[in-house]
């Protein structure tokens, strides 16, 4: 190796040195909304390095004009705008009505005062979440039967899962990082709602683990990525097509954009919770766009949340918990 490459070697190992020195500066320092120290362990550290590496090894490869992921093109979806705004609307509607016969069921009042009882909480969960799946297949069938809409326009292709599933934990390692610290920095004031049903139930970990690792992951990939990116990519298309000019901007961010907007807003109540996650979903549209399949997405999702439940069970006392 020359001096030259040798010396820009240890540039970039000295810049990730104190780029890591700094963000596990940033950690070590951090505290959860009640004052307390968060304890970062070794395992915690060994994943943070592994992030900055990921991070630092992406932007290497977009500086030199080498994209992080091929793209691969497919039809445009054959739904439009209005079938995505009742896909939402009976989303979130559903998940009103089902949340409401419980409490009903339950005698509870959604503003009872000092607040809902912790036992109605963890079946609030699993009735949003049972809401939420039914409207996903629903939709899903009804695309299928008056749009036209097969597997492919669902993300959904075969012969590609060993890739799709490295990219996925790629980018879970590249978003780690920074969303951690970001998180971190912004200084949350108030526990997660999930953290603190965790803390309070802890015996019914495994219960909310799966409505928050799985169903929710799939659920907000299916409408936020497939249904309202893809749509968005077909109405930027059509635009262009339309306009006969070349896009100011690189085609597919724009639906990137708006659709990451819209998925932090839907967490606007966990503020400041929608920083990070804003960035969280501007990776996950990244591989959306350029697969246009479901699953690179959904294991940065899985991923991301599952850590965050792996720590909360270990937290409650891991294997040693009866």
């Amino acid at each position: 190796m020359t001096s030259s490459g040798r010396s820009g070697l240890e540039a970039v190992v000295s810049a990730g040195y104190q780029l890591a020195a700094w963000a596990g500066g940033i950690l070590a320092e951090a505290e959860n909304p009640a004052g307390e120290r968060i304890a970062i362990g070794s395992a915690d550290m060994a994943l943070l390095l592994v992030s900055l590496a990921i991070c630092g090894w992406l932007v290497w490869k977009i500086r030199h004009n080498h994209p992080p992921l091929a793209y691969e093109g497919r039809r445009p979806v054959p739904w439009n705008g209005r079938d995505v705004t009742v896909a939402f609307v009976a989303l979130y509607g559903s998940m009103i009505v089902f949340q409401g016969l419980l409490l009903n069921a339950y005698g509870v009042h959604l503003d009872a005062e000092p607040g809902l009882p912790d036992a109605v909480k963890p079946a609030l969960l699993v009735a949003q979440s049972v809401a939420e799946v039914l409207v996903m297949v629903l939709t899903i069938a009804l695309l299928a039967r008056h749009r036209g809409a097969g597997p492919a326009d669902f993300g959904l292709t075969r012969g590609h899962t060993r890739h799709d599933v490295a990219a996925g934990v790629i980018g879970f390692l590249f978003v780690l990082a920074p969303v951690s610290i970001l998180y971190v920095m912004l200084k949350p004031e108030e526990l997660h709602p999930l953290v603190e049903l965790v803390q309070r139930r802890p015996a019914q970990l495994w219960l909310i683990g799966f409505c928050a690792v799985v169903v929710a992951p799939l659920v907000e990939e299916f409408f936020f990525r497939v249904l309202l990116q893809g749509w968005l990519e077909r109405w930027e298309r059509d635009r262009q097509h339309a306009a006969h000019v070349q896009p100011a901007l690189p085609t597919g961010l724009v639906p990137i954009l708006i659709s990451a907007f819209f998925f932090a807003a839907m967490h606007a109540e966990q503020w400041p919770a929608p920083v990070p996650l804003f960035f969280l979903a501007l990776v996950m549209g990244y591989l959306y766009h350029q697969t246009h399949r479901l699953l690179p997405s959904l294991v940065v999702h899985v991923c991301l949340n599952g850590a965050t439940f792996l720590n909360l069970w270990l937290a409650a006392g891991g294997p040693e918990r009866k």
